[in-house]
Protein backbone atom coordinates (compact mmCIF):
# COMPACT_ATOMS: atom_id res chain seq x y z
CA UNK A 1 0.00 0.00 0.00
CA UNK A 2 1.50 3.43 -0.66
CA UNK A 3 0.18 6.56 0.66
CA UNK A 4 0.46 10.34 -0.94
CA UNK A 5 1.68 13.06 1.59
CA UNK A 6 3.74 16.23 1.50
CA UNK A 7 7.00 16.50 3.16
CA UNK A 8 9.11 18.88 4.25
CA UNK A 9 12.79 18.12 5.00
CA UNK A 10 14.52 20.26 7.79
CA UNK A 11 18.40 20.15 8.51
CA UNK A 12 20.00 20.04 11.14
CA UNK A 13 22.10 23.33 12.21
CA UNK A 14 25.67 22.57 10.02
CA UNK A 15 24.29 19.54 8.22
CA UNK A 16 23.60 19.25 4.44
CA UNK A 17 20.51 21.49 3.42
CA UNK A 18 19.94 18.57 0.93
CA UNK A 19 18.82 14.56 2.04
CA UNK A 20 18.26 11.51 -0.48
CA UNK A 21 15.87 8.67 1.17
CA UNK A 22 14.52 6.00 -0.99
CA UNK A 23 15.45 7.77 -4.20
CA UNK A 24 13.77 10.54 -3.45
CA UNK A 25 15.89 13.84 -2.88
CA UNK A 26 14.42 16.81 -0.28
CA UNK A 27 15.68 20.03 0.41
CA UNK A 28 15.64 21.81 3.20
CA UNK A 29 12.01 23.91 4.22
CA UNK A 30 10.71 22.82 0.53
CA UNK A 31 7.96 20.94 0.81
CA UNK A 32 7.43 18.13 -1.64
CA UNK A 33 4.59 15.99 -2.29
CA UNK A 34 5.28 12.57 -2.90
CA UNK A 35 3.92 8.79 -3.14
CA UNK A 36 5.84 6.40 -0.99
CA UNK A 37 5.16 2.78 0.78
CA UNK A 38 3.24 2.53 3.94
CA UNK A 39 6.90 1.56 6.12
CA UNK A 40 8.53 4.42 4.40
CA UNK A 41 5.91 6.64 5.60
CA UNK A 42 6.02 5.27 8.97
CA UNK A 43 9.68 5.47 9.21
CA UNK A 44 9.69 9.27 8.59
CA UNK A 45 7.17 10.16 9.97
CA UNK A 46 9.28 9.16 13.43
CA UNK A 47 12.05 11.05 11.84
CA UNK A 48 12.06 14.52 13.47
CA UNK A 49 13.88 15.90 10.70
CA UNK A 50 11.01 15.79 8.43
CA UNK A 51 7.76 17.29 8.73
CA UNK A 52 4.57 14.98 7.39
CA UNK A 53 1.57 16.43 6.15
CA UNK A 54 -1.80 14.46 6.48
CA UNK A 55 -1.37 11.59 3.68
CA UNK A 56 -4.21 10.00 1.65
CA UNK A 57 -4.26 6.91 0.16
CA UNK A 58 -2.32 6.96 -3.08
CA UNK A 59 -4.67 5.83 -6.36
CA UNK A 60 -3.65 2.34 -8.44
CA UNK A 61 -1.85 4.71 -11.01
CA UNK A 62 0.31 6.17 -8.78
CA UNK A 63 1.17 3.24 -6.49
CA UNK A 64 2.15 2.01 -9.77
CA UNK A 65 4.32 4.68 -11.10
CA UNK A 66 6.32 5.01 -8.04
CA UNK A 67 6.44 1.09 -8.06
CA UNK A 68 7.96 1.25 -11.63
CA UNK A 69 10.45 4.20 -10.68
CA UNK A 70 11.89 2.00 -7.72
CA UNK A 71 12.46 -1.14 -9.79
CA UNK A 72 14.70 2.10 -12.18
CA UNK A 73 16.26 2.71 -9.40
CA UNK A 74 17.40 -0.53 -7.95
CA UNK A 75 18.44 -1.62 -11.59
CA UNK A 76 20.22 1.03 -11.83
CA UNK A 77 22.42 0.30 -8.41
CA UNK A 78 23.43 -3.08 -9.59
Amino acid sequence: MYKKVTITYHAAKNDSKVNEVAGLVFYDGKAETVVIPVGLYEELKNNRFFEMGKPTDATDQEAEVEKHKAEKVAEHKK
